[in-house]
């Protein structure tokens, strides 16, 4: 994995970046992959030069409020992702959602566009720090859907144990690309190469079917075997991804 340090341009935002490198125990200066506090936004710039990066490196952010969540395709009911986890027309209820592996927060943001309920959990401090920040200024643009994700650092399975149970556990973890070859978009593998693969994923899915009190939605790329070779009880497909649903218990 790449180390990051912390650092701004900002001279005014100096104390405050210093602050955040102490908080989070990482360096502060300018290499490798760079947490950068500017005026508006929290940003991770990657500076090293790796021969399989997709084309010229440029700053990664979380943009949630790039994500469509109030025209047709975003409010549908029919996306996978919605069937997935059990949203049904005529049906007002929106489960309570425990995202487990937020990332950027991009399906936590289309899940709460939705109307549910998300906790999004990241363990990397990084992440959880992109993601809390991409929260808040979507939140600007979207109160109501900022309103219903809430951000929480900690590790997943330690937070299925310690949280409330939720209806659904939504997992997307980690998965090493199926080819050498292939192209991903820049934010997915800087994601890579800050966090690493989830090497305790079947046992995040093992813990999340027992603390789920409906349903456990894993997030798959469409072609891929299903999580720890456990077969699921039902399969939403996208395009590029699929989603297996498990019972619990």
């Amino acid at each position: 994995m790449t180390p990051v340090t912390v650092y701004t341009h900002d001279p005014a935002l100096a104390p405050a970046a210093q602050r955040l490198a102490q908080e989070l125990d990482l360096p502060f200066g300018e290499s490798g992959a760079v947490l950068l506090l500017t005026p508006d936004r929290l940003r991770l710039d990657y500076h090293a030069h790796d021969a399989d990066a997709p084309g010229p490196m440029t700053p990664v952010s979380a943009d949630l409020d790039a994500l469509d969540v109030t025209g047709p395709v975003g409010r549908s009911l029919k996306q996978p992702i919605a069937r997935a986890v059990g949203l049904r027309k005529g049906d007002p209820h929106r489960p309570t959602v425990l995202d487990a592996t937020a990332g950027y927060g991009e399906d936590a943001w289309l899940l709460a566009g939705l109307g549910c309920r998300v906790t999004a959990v990241e363990r990397d401090p990084v992440l959880a720090l992109l993601l809390a920040d991409a929260t808040r200024r979507a939140g600007r643009w979207l109160p109501d859907v900022a309103c219903r994700v809430r951000p929480v650092r900690a590790n997943a399975i330690d937070a299925l144990h310690t949280l409330p149970p939720h209806e659904v556990v939504y997992l997307d973890p980690m998965f090493p690309p199926k080819r050498k070859s292939a192209r991903e978009r820049k934010a997915m593998w800087v994601l890579r190469r800050i966090v690493g693969a989830d090497e305790d994923a079947p046992a995040l899915l093992d813990a999340a079917r027992r603390r789920a009190t409906r349903r456990v939605v894993v997030k798959r790329p469409r072609h891929a075997p299903p999580l720890a070779d456990a077969p699921p009880a039902a399969t939403h497909r996208g395009k590029s991804h699929r989603y297996d649903v498990y019972p619990t218990g």
